[in-house]
C-alpha cells in the first residue's frame, strides 16, 4: 500500500505532497491559463486554413465545434480568474478530455487510414496535467478504451487492429514520460518548498537575533546603541517642536543592591522600565537594521544606558510645565512604598531641551548629563533642566 501511495503521488509521501498541494495549483493554473489559449488559436487556425485547402475542407466542422468549446471555457477562466483558482483541477481535466477527444475524432475520420492525431495527443496531453498518477491514469486508460472501441467499428479491420495496438503502446508509454517528468517537476517543487522554508526561518532567526541586538535584556528598553538610532532618526522627521532628552538615575542604588541583594536591584531595573513605558507611553517599536519596520510619525523613545541609568526621548510635549507634571507622576509611582524596597524607589532627572542648533546626541546628551549631576548634587532638586533653575520634587 506504502508503494502504491508513493506511486500515486510521483514518488513522494502523502505529506510532502500536501505541503506542496498550493504549488501544484499554482503550476496547474499557469498551464491552464497558457493551454487554453494556444488550444483556442490553434483551433481557430485550423479552421481557417481548413477553408483553403480541399482536401481537409471535410474536417472544417471538427476545428470549429472544437473551437467554440475551448473558446467557453477560455472565456470563463478570463472572466473569473478566482473561479478558476478555486477549480484549477476541473479545468485541467477539462482540457485534457477536449486534446483527447479532439484526437479521437480525428483519428476517426477516415476510416481507411491509420490514427496519426490520437497517439500523438496521449503522449502530449498528460504532460499538461499535474494533479496525481491515478487521476490522470485512469482518465487516460479511460480515454484509450473509448477509442479503441470507436475505431474497431468505424475503421477496416486491418487498420483498426494498427490503431488499437499503437493506442495501447502510446498509452502506456505516455503515462510512463508523464510519471518520470512529473515526478522531477515535483521534486522541484518540494525542493522549491524546503528553500522557502530555510528562508523564512533564516529571516526570522536574523530578525529575532537584530531585535535582541537593539533591547536590553533586563529592562526591555532599547540599549544605547540603538536609542542613538532612534532618536536621530525622529529628530530628522521632526524639524519643529518641542522634544527633550532625559536621563534617569536611581539614587542610592548601591545602597539597594547592597542592602536586598542584587536580585532585589533588578527588580528594581525592571520596575523602573515598566513605569517609564507606561507614564511616557513607550511602545517599544521592534526595531531591524535591515527592514523598514517602523512608524512613519515621531513617538517617545526609552533606553537603558546601564547600571542604574536611563535615557528617554519626549517627542512634542506641549510645554515645559506638562512635561515636568509627567516626570513628576513618574517619581510618585516609583516611590510608593513596595515589598521589595519599602521606602520606595527615589529617581533624579536631568533634562534638556532639542533646539534647533542643538540636534546632536552628543551635544544633547552631554547637556542632559550635565542637569543629572545638578540634580543629584542639590538635595532640593529631583528634576533639573540645562541651563535652567527651574526644579520640581
Amino acid at each position: 500500500m506504502k508503494v502504491l501511495r508513493r506511486f500515486k503521488y510521483y514518488g513522494l509521501g502523502a505529506e510532502d505532497y500536501t505541503s506542496v498541494y498550493e504549488d501544484v495549483r499554482q503550476h496547474n493554473y499557469e498551464i491552464v491559463s497558457n493551454i487554453y489559449i494556444w488550444t483556442f488559436i490553434t483551433f481557430v487556425t485550423l479552421s481557417m486554413v481548413s477553408l483553403m485547402l480541399s482536401p481537409v475542407r471535410q474536417a472544417q466542422w471538427i476545428y470549429l465545434i472544437f473551437a467554440v468549446i475551448t473558446g467557453i471555457f477560455l472565456f470563463i477562466i478570463h472572466l473569473s480568474p478566482s473561479f478558476t483558482r478555486r477549480h484549477v483541477f476541473c479545468f485541467s481535466y477539462v482540457i485534457f478530455f477536449i486534446l483527447l477527444a479532439f484526437g479521437i475524432v480525428s483519428s476517426t475520420v477516415h476510416s481507411d487510414s491509420q490514427a496519426v492525431v490520437f497517439p500523438a495527443m496521449i503522449i502530449f496531453v498528460p504532460l499538461l496535467v499535474l494533479h496525481n498518477m491515478v487521476g490522470v491514469g485512469l482518465c487516460t486508460i479511460m480515454t484509450t478504451v473509448v477509442f479503441c472501441i470507436i475505431v474497431r467499428y468505424v475503421k477496416q479491420p486491418l487498420v483498426a487492429y494498427y490503431d488499437i495496438y499503437n493506442a495501447i503502446c502510446f498509452t502506456f508509454a505516455g503515462l510512463l514520460v508523464h510519471f518520470l517528468i512529473q515526478r522531477n517537476r515535483m521534486h522541484g517543487l518540494l525542493a522549491m518548498r524546503d528553500s522557502r522554508v530555510l528562508l523564512e526561518k533564516y529571516h526570522s532567526s536574523r530578525k529575532e537575533l537584530e531585535i535582541r541586538a537593539s533591547y536590553d535584556s533586563l529592562s526591555n528598553l532599547y540599549n544605547r546603541g540603538t536609542f542613538i538610532l532612534e532618536m536621530e532618526r525622529m529628530l530628522s522627521l521632526s524639524r519643529q517642536g518641542y522634544h527633550v532628552l532625559g536621563i534617569l538615575d536611581v539614587d542610592q542604588f548601591k545602597r539597594i543592591n547592597d542592602t536586598y541583594g542584587h536580585q532585589i536591584g533588578d527588580k528594581v531595573i525592571i520596575a523602573i522600565a515598566e513605569e517609564i513605558s507606561n507614564v511616557l507611553s513607550i511602545r517599544h517599536t521592534a526595531y531591524s537594521y535591515n527592514s523598514d519596520v517602523h512608524p512613519s510619525g515621531i513617538e517617545n523613545l526609552a533606553g537603558r544606558l546601564g547600571g542604574d541609568e536611563f535615557i528617554f526621548f519626549i517627542a512634542d510635549q506641549p510645554s515645559e510645565k506638562s512635561l515636568v507634571q509627567l516626570l513628576i507622576k513618574l517619581q510618585q509611582q516609583l516611590a510608593l512604598t513596595n515589598s521589595d524596597v519599602p521606602e520606595g524607589i527615589q529617581i533624579s532627572i536631568g533634562l534638556t531641551v532639542a533646539r534647533q542648533y542643538t540636534r546632536s546626541f552628543d551635544v544633547l546628551y552631554h547637556e542632559a548629563d550635565k542637569a543629572l549631576y545638578q540634580a543629584k548634587a542639590d538635595p532640593s532638586q529631583s528634576i533639573c533642566f540645562y541651563h535652567s533653575e527651574k526644579s520640581e520634587h
